[in-house]
C-alpha cells in the first residue's frame, strides 16, 4: 500500500481525509452562522482554477488540485466568500504563489502552482 501525502484518496492518505472532513466543517460553520463580515487568512493548499497551476490536465490528479478538493472550496467560496486575489488577477491568467525547490531553474520553467491563502466574506 502506498502511503504518500501526496495521493488524493481520502482511503489511503489520512491527511488528505482530514482535509476535505476541514473544507466541509468550515462550509457548513459558515452556512450555518453567516457572520457579516469575515476574513480568512491561512495555506488552504488548493489551486482551484485551471490558470493556478503550470498543467491543469497532468496537475488534476495530484493533492491541491484535485476535483474532491476545488468541489469543496466551490462550497466554501457559495457561503459568501470570494477569492481575494482572483479579484485583482483575472482567471484567464497564470497566477503562482509557489514553485519547487527541486526544479533547477525555477522561473524558466516557470512550473508553479498558486494555493489560495486568504478568503473575503462580502457584506
Amino acid at each position: 500500500m502506498y502511503r504518500g501525502r501526496d495521493v488524493p484518496d481520502p482511503a489511503l492518505n489520512d491527511k488528505f481525509a482530514h482535509k476535505l472532513a476541514f473544507l466541509e466543517e468550515v462550509t457548513s460553520w459558515f452556512r450555518e452562522n453567516k457572520p457579516k463580515r469575515s476574513i480568512v487568512v491561512g495555506d488552504l493548499n488548493i489551486a482551484p482554477q485551471e490558470h493556478d497551476v503550470w498543467s491543469h490536465k497532468q496537475l488534476s490528479t495530484v493533492v491541491s488540485h484535485t476535483p474532491p478538493e476545488i468541489e469543496r472550496l466551490e462550497a466554501w467560496l457559495g457561503t459568501g466568500f470570494v477569492d481575494a486575489m482572483r479579484l485583482i488577477v483575472p482567471a484567464d491568467e497564470k497566477l503562482y504563489t509557489w514553485w519547487s525547490y527541486r526544479n533547477r531553474d525555477w522561473k524558466l520553467s516557470n512550473r508553479g502552482r498558486r494555493s489560495i491563502t486568504s478568503g473575503l466574506r462580502r457584506t
